[in-house]
């Protein structure tokens, strides 16, 4: 599916150059300006997501490792508050 999807973006690309190029030789002028600026708007919403979520799983990942390490105790209630988060998904992402 990642392979397909893949494709079609590349194709997307391809058909949007082709239609630029065509535009500038019959000396189309419309929108791109605009065009341009949203996909740029949408990449950077994108790559902060990714950043955000790379950190989220980074920071449970280094809570778990702790939460691991030898002689570490979790109060059992503090667990078991924790674990019915989860389960009704209150914690779950």
């Amino acid at each position: 599916m990642d392979a397909l999807a893949e494709v079609n973006a590349d194709a997307k690309e391809v058909d949007e150059a082709v239609r630029i190029g065509g535009d500038v030789a019959i000396g189309v002028e419309d929108a791109r300006d605009e065009d341009l600026e949203e996909e740029l708007r949408t990449l950077v919403e994108e790559v902060e997501r990714e950043k955000a979520d790379a950190n989220n799983e980074q920071e449970s990942a280094a809570t778990k490792a702790r939460l691991e390490e030898p002689g570490v105790q979790v109060p059992s209630e503090v667990a078991e508050v924790e674990e019915a988060k989860v389960q009704v998904g209150v914690l779950a992402s």
